[in-house]
């Protein structure tokens, strides 16, 4: 009997034996190659055997198309698995590359995800030059998978890939490998982020981390971001985020209270107080506006400007009507004057179909402050043209647009004037005060420019004076002697001298009295003494005795005496 048992355990045994070693080799084929490990949780359920190995590449593309057809999500991922199992880098990329050909699948972005996530445990170089290849709209998405997978191996080398790239793919990689990393260890992902120089990065992971727990909680949310050492633009995206999550939650029926709690944290901080605003007044604006009515003054103008924004995206027209009425006009007509240039800058282009919800006593402030917003982002002849067509319905845009060319002119003269001698009639040209600049530019077409102006306005000598202000006195001089002779031109030419005296070329100043009429000689030399003297009187004695005349030295002397009688700066022999 006994001896019996024991012949029945060992033929158990040897079955058991048996049966294990063909699971194992079911399960667990003998040549697995230098092809792609599936994920630990698929290793157990692979056939030892890919039918896609013994096939070509036709094949293998076939079948990628078979697998898009599987209903199942597991039933695709194993049979994704099956087939790049134990296919080489060139193999899975060209199948990546192949998918980009197929048409839409509700499955092809999953399927894809999975092949770059494979192909970035083989070599992640060529998954992330894959990701370039696919459609524009799906590259954060594998970028994420690869670096996801890389991280999860080799953090250093994830970083280091990641430092190779240009902006903002730089920047999203360390984000994505240190996220990966601090999720199994914090002290690893702070000795790797300070590294490479990215603790920022990992600082506004951390507070993102932190956010979730009292991301109900307005307040703390709030002043945690606020508080926060990360780009001023991040902390804008998250308190977005925390003031969708509060009115979600709570409704704006009493938003008077959130705009307290608002004016609270953020009066020191207005534009992420201004966006808070916005968002809580997105859906019943007008009730917002009455609200904050209510609110003090230093309230309303931390969050006029948000809550007006999002009244207009909703009834601009009853937003714009609500500033006009008096007694919010009389409280306060600068707050006022400022919500309409914004508007005004926004809706440029329609501002002809709407510019009577702008009232009359109002319109030009706003148009002179809204153009020159909009400069920075419009052709100043697109800005002028629209001016144009605004004042042909009976506004008066005039002043507006001499003021917008002459700022215009301070940065590009050239372009301003020929606008102007483009469009303007020569009789109307405005004295523009960018004419220097122009000068320094373009000298031959600032005096073209001119000599169309009046000549009270004295342009041609502000042309060659700004010259000579600016040490030009070689350009200057060439001009100087083709300037109409409209005014009194001493004073040009005594520049130029004192350039020359400053210069050390006595003579040259001397000599330059010639291109001067007789009876403007002693004014000319009048004006040089001044800088002579202040040279010192042993520089200014051996020249006065080589002014042209007795008359013109009698003159100049008594000139520096006179000066010494307020000043008392000579002594009795330099007097004498």
């Amino acid at each position: 009997m006994t001896q019996r048992h024991l012949v029945l355990a060992i033929g158990v045994l040897i079955a058991g034996v048996g049966l294990g070693l063909l699971f194992s080799f079911l399960f667990f084929p003998p040549n697995q190659g230098n092809g792609v490990p599936s994920p630990h949780e698929d290793l157990a359920i692979l056939s030892s055997t890919s039918a896609a190995d013994s096939q070509g590449s036709d094949a293998t593309e076939s079948n990628l198309v078979d697998i898009l057809g599987l209903d199942k999500a597991t039933e695709r991922r194993i049979a994704l698995y099956r087939l790049i199992e134990n296919k080489t880098i060139e193999q899975i990329a060209e199948l990546i590359r192949f998918s980009f050909t197929l048409n839409t699948s509700k499955h092809l972005s999953s399927i894809q995800g999975l092949l770059y996530t494979a192909l970035a445990r083989l070599d992640p170089h060529v998954s992330v030059d894959l990701v370039w290849e696919s459609d524009r709209a799906e590259w954060d998405k594998y970028f994420k998978k690869v670096f996801e997978e890389y991280a999860s191996d080799d953090p250093r080398r994830t970083m280091q890939l990641g430092s190779e790239l240009n902006e903002p793919w730089r920047t999203k990689a360390f984000r994505t490998t240190l996220q990966t990393v601090r999720e199994v260890s914090d002290k690893s992902s702070v000795e790797l982020a300070k590294s490479f120089g990215v603790s920022d990065i990992l600082g506004e992971l951390t507070l993102l981390a932190e956010l979730e727990y009292v991301i109900d909680e307005p307040r703390t949310a709030f002043e945690m971001v606020v508080e926060a050492s990360i780009p001023e633009h991040k902390k804008s995206e998250l308190v977005t985020l925390i003031a969708d999550r509060w009115v979600e939650r709570e409704g704006t029926e009493d938003a008077v209270s959130m705009f307290g709690l608002v004016y609270e944290v953020f009066s020191h901080h207005w534009h992420q107080g201004s966006l808070v605003a916005s968002v809580i007044a997105a859906k019943e604006p007008a009730h917002c506006w009455e609200q904050l009515l209510t609110m003090s003054k230093a309230e309303q103008k931390l969050l006029n400007d948000g809550i007006f924004e999002a009244w207009l995206a909703v009834d601009a027209e009853s937003a714009l009507h609500a500033l006009s009425q008096d007694e919010y006009m009389y409280a306060d007509r600068w707050e006022v004057l400022h919500l309409y240039v914004d508007w005004a800058s926004r809706e440029w282009g329609q501002l002809p179909e709407k510019i009577e919800l702008i009232p009359v006593e109002q319109q030009a402030r706003v148009l002179d402050q809204a153009a020159q917003r909009v400069a920075s982002r419009k052709e100043p002849s697109e800005v002028l043209a629209l001016l144009a067509d605004l004042r042909s319905q009976g506004v008066n845009t005039q002043e507006i647009s001499d003021s917008f060319v002459s700022a215009w002119g301070r940065v590009d003269p050239v372009a301003a004037v020929e606008w102007v001698m483009e469009n303007l009639d020569k009789e109307r040209y405005p004295t523009y005060t960018f004419l220097e600049e122009l000068a320094l530019v373009d000298v031959q077409r600032a005096l073209e420019y001119a000599s169309f102006l009046p000549d009270d306005t004295f342009p041609e000598q502000r042309v060659v004076g700004y010259l000579f202000n600016h040490g030009r006195l070689e350009t200057g001089l060439a001009v100087l002697s083709s300037v109409r002779d409209r005014t009194d031109l001493t004073y040009l030419y005594a520049r130029a001298g004192e350039l020359m005296i400053d210069s050390g070329q006595t003579s040259a100043a001397i000599s330059l009295v010639e291109k001067l009429p007789a009876e403007r000689e002693s004014a000319y030399f009048t004006r040089l003494a001044s800088r002579w003297r202040s040279k010192g009187l042993h520089e200014f004695i051996p020249v006065l005795s080589r002014l042209p005349s007795e008359k013109i030295r009698s003159r100049v002397s008594k000139h520096m005496l006179s000066i010494n009688e307020a000043e008392g700066t000579l002594t009795a022999e330099e007097i004498e």
